[in-house]
């Protein structure tokens, strides 16, 4: 296991590695913090009960564990150096810019590669939820029961979205945070402003779905000045005063009743507090970095980190479906319910994590192949090096049907007849972003994929 993990650790930044494995680490136990299912003697209803939220401290703890901007700085991170690989080998090996495909082609193909990384083990999730649905109707399982538990796997799906947003857009802000980054993040922060503003004036929290673009866009470019190096020519108690402003700020938008200072509160629909906490992580991301390279320099980490971190997107998509799955197992079976929050409720949240975190791995070995097979066939793989078309149409396309089905999840919680149309618009994509019109000979497709895999 550690030789594998060293292999595919070599040329990458360990301190990110680490970020993204222990922000994985951090969100599969939370939300097995978060989901605990109760009946209401009363009325015999079926619930879920986010027992940390209770208390008057979980505000500052939301802003530890609220760990999705972090995701976020380095992804952006990721893209940064992917895409920049992707477009100077481009250049590079086809002499000038004239030859090679234009960077219109060349970026709908990096996309395309990156977007069906994130669509094809979703969609397998989607199907899986779709033809779960479909029997537990046929099964007259109680409407209570079904909304329940699709409500709570769920939650984490608008993720599919705004990463998607942020992945389509990645050749142009990078280009445009190569020419003016200073200013391409103001313009991303004043249309998340622009959002707030008018939220809070129509007095409509739903309303800030319109920053869910710019919102998250901004924290993605976080990471691009990681990966040009601007972070890491500051200080660290340069640094370190940046991420307390950043901290302090959140404080004070919360302290005027328009922005909550819990952090969960302010994820959907999301508001600028959490850039504002992307900020204040990227800025201690680096901080810590050199700590971080030198424990993934052990191979045990390592180990741990490939266990983890090796196929992210699985683990990520399956880890709240199967939490869910296990508590309503221990529920249906008579499994000890203590009062929720009480000093036996945190004990059993010991085993209970133990149990999730052995059954999220073994589902991510069983599913993560449909992840590590999410590559573009080689007989579709456009001519790039030949000045072929790689349209944008469908990859436009695909990127419709992956943000629609979050979009309508974050607005109305998971159904039964969102989970049908998210696995048809999923399916869809899918297909789009493997079949591209334009596709026929050119340079082996492998020297392609190989500068788009970074991240």
């Amino acid at each position: 296991m550690a030789a594998g993990a060293v292999a595919a650790l070599h040329g990458r930044d360990p301190a990110v590695d680490a970020a993204r494995v222990a922000a994985l680490v951090v969100v599969v136990c939370a939300h097995v913090l978060l989901v605990t299912v109760v009946t209401d003697p009363g009325t015999g209803a079926v619930s879920n009960v986010m027992v940390p939220t209770r208390y008057s401290w979980f505000w500052w703890v939301s802003w530890i564990v609220q760990i999705m901007p972090l995701f976020f700085v380095v992804g952006g991170f990721a893209s940064a150096v992917s895409w920049s690989r992707f477009r100077e080998r481009a250049v590079r090996d086809d002499g000038d810019t004239a030859r090679c495909a234009s960077a219109t082609a060349a970026g709908a193909l990096w996309v395309r590669m990156r977007l069906l990384r994130l669509a094809q083990p979703a969609a397998l999730l989607w199907v899986v939820l779709a033809a779960g649905t479909v029997a537990a109707l046929a099964l007259q399982v109680p409407a209570g029961y079904l909304d329940a538990a699709l409500s709570g796997i769920g939650m984490h799906l608008w993720f599919l979205g705004a990463y998607a947003i942020c992945l389509a857009a990645a050749p142009l802000t990078h280009a445009a945070h190569r020419r003016r980054p200073y200013l391409t993040m103001g313009v991303l922060l004043g249309l998340s402003a622009g959002v707030e503003i008018l939220r809070i004036a129509v007095d409509d929290a739903w309303w800030g779905l319109a920053g869910l673009a710019p919102i998250w866009m901004a924290i993605h470019q976080l990471g691009y000045f990681r990966a040009d190096g601007t972070l890491g020519r500051l200080r660290p108690v340069h640094l370190a005063v940046i991420a307390a402003c950043g901290y302090g700020a959140i404080w004070v938008l919360g302290s005027t009743g328009a922005w909550s200072t819990d952090m969960l509160a302010n994820l959907n629909p999301p508001t600028v507090s959490l850039v504002l906490l992307g900020l204040s992580q990227a800025c201690l991301l680096q901080v810590f970095s050199g700590p971080l390279a030198s424990a993934m320099r052990s191979r045990t980490v390592q180990a741990i980190a490939w266990t983890v971190g090796s196929r992210p997107v699985t683990l990520y998509l399956w880890h709240l479906p199967v939490i869910v799955a296990v508590m309503a197992v221990w529920w249906l079976a008579g499994g000890p319910q203590p009062e929720p929050g009480g000093a036996r409720w945190w004990l059993l949240r010991i085993p209970l994590t133990l149990l999730c975190w052995v059954c999220v791995l073994i589902v991510v070995r069983m599913l993560g192949r449909w992840e590590a097979g999410a590559v573009v066939p080689d007989a579709m793989v456009p001519r790039v090096a030949d000045g072929g078309t790689a349209t944008w149409v469908p990859v436009a396309t695909g990127l419709i049907l992956m943000v629609a089905p979050a979009v309508l999840e974050i607005r109305f919680l998971l159904s039964s007849w969102l989970v049908l149309g998210g696995a048809a618009s999923y399916l869809v994509a899918v297909v789009l972003l493997r079949r591209v019109p334009g596709a026929g000979r050119g340079r082996d497709p492998e020297h392609w994929r190989s500068t788009a895999r970074v991240g």
